[in-house]
């Protein structure tokens, strides 16, 4: 709730592309709040002073931030009231609705897996699945901001240039999506049940064929960012606002339906199911259309390539863990993570090197490697 009453304050500082002011700020009271948080655990085994604590930290570093944005901009702070035309306002109320409608359909969609487990297979199970749950959501936190936070300058760029070159940076931005959650996913898949193992032992690990589905879904969830970053930045939520609330439908009907004959992987199943028959194509159809003015067909085609080349780079990297790595502890953990972590970038690198997103990709870093060399040449 406290997080609600500094929006405005967000919106505002994200939209003029200086959100990295904040993004600092906050991962130095993140890391405090994580010590202290141990601290209290250690010295008092309270559950309630740990969320005090969590509670109080937060307040503050929301009131920091707002003086922060307070400082950057202190217009807002004026009392002089303003009018809005009436067709900006019918546009906001439409989108604002819009996206009600989308905000219950993903809750829906992914909020609701822990209760159709607990109640239709059992609530250990829960707490099997929240153990993959927490490591990868951890790492979708550590790589989607990469993707998401480009979404102001996006929005300036719809703005002010052409769709085509909107487009040519769509194809960039693509790219990076793909690459980042190819190499995720692989890393994911060859590390994460022995890490487990390891952590917890095998008992605590879900069966494979599971795993697998929840990597999916891992990866359509993580490739639908590009699409999604340029379809909400230009404002397109009037188009589809229903489907969110028909893939709820779909995602509950099918996961209830298929966990009856298949257990728990039929409730990701289900998940699998009710986002390839939405959103996985409405998405990408409306940005084509109302945005690029291009056919979609080249998007899928680009989408089957880049997942055939995850599978098949997938399928190499596990061998060659399999074949070099053996036992599960912690040194065979670092052989295995090396391995993934070098092998697929090295591959995609020498796919993708000559062509025209990994040029503009290299442009991008030299211009920031400048940038950051006069920087520190003048500090």
């Amino acid at each position: 709730i406290i997080t609600y009453l500094n929006a405005h304050k967000w919106s505002l500082i994200n939209a003029d592309q200086k959100g990295y002011i904040l993004a600092r700020t906050n991962l130095i009271f993140q890391v405090t709040t994580t010590m202290a948080k141990i601290i209290v655990l250690m010295l008092t085994q309270n559950y309630v002073i740990y969320l005090i604590i969590d509670l109080i930290i937060f307040m503050v570093q929301n009131i920091f931030n707002g003086k922060i944005v307070d400082k950057r901009y202190s217009y807002i702070k004026t009392k002089g009231k303003f009018k809005i035309d009436n067709e900006t306002k019918q546009n906001l109320i439409s989108n604002i609705k819009a996206m009600f409608l989308h905000n219950i359909g993903g809750y829906i969609v992914y909020g609701t897996d822990n209760i159709l487990i607990s109640s239709l297979i059992g609530v250990a199970t829960v707490g099997l699945y929240s153990n993959y749950t927490m490591i990868i959501n951890q790492l979708a936190a550590l790589v989607s901001p990469i993707i998401t936070g480009i979404g102001a300058s996006i929005g300036n760029m719809m703005a002010t240039e052409s769709s085509e070159k909107s487009y040519n940076i769509f194809k960039v931005t693509y790219l990076m999506t793909f690459w980042i959650f190819s190499v995720s996913l692989i890393f994911l898949y060859n590390l994460l049940e022995p890490f487990i193992s390891w952590w917890l032992g095998e008992k605590y690990l879900l069966d494979h064929v599971t795993f697998i589905v929840i990597l999916i879904n891992f990866y359509l969830a993580g490739m639908r960012i590009a699409i999604a970053t340029y379809k909400n930045t230009a404002g397109l939520f009037v188009q589809d606002k229903y489907a969110p609330l028909i893939e709820a439908v779909i995602n509950l009907v099918s996961s209830i339906f298929l966990a009856k004959y298949f257990g728990l992987v039929g409730i990701f199943l289900g998940t699998t199911i009710s986002t390839i028959a939405t959103i996985f194509w409405t998405q990408p159809c409306i940005v084509y259309k109302n945005l690029f003015k291009k056919s979609v067909s080249t998007y899928f085609i680009k989408y089957i390539f880049y997942a055939i080349l995850t599978f098949i780079t997938c399928f190499i990297t596990s061998e060659l863990c399999n074949y070099y790595v053996t036992g599960i502890n912690f040194y065979s953990l670092i052989t295995r993570g090396g391995i993934c972590l070098i092998l697929p970038n090295i591959i995609y690198l020498t796919l993708f090197y000559k062509s025209d997103e990994f040029e503009y990709i290299k442009r991008a870093l030299a211009s920031l490697l400048s940038a950051l060399k006069f920087r520190f040449n003048l500090f």
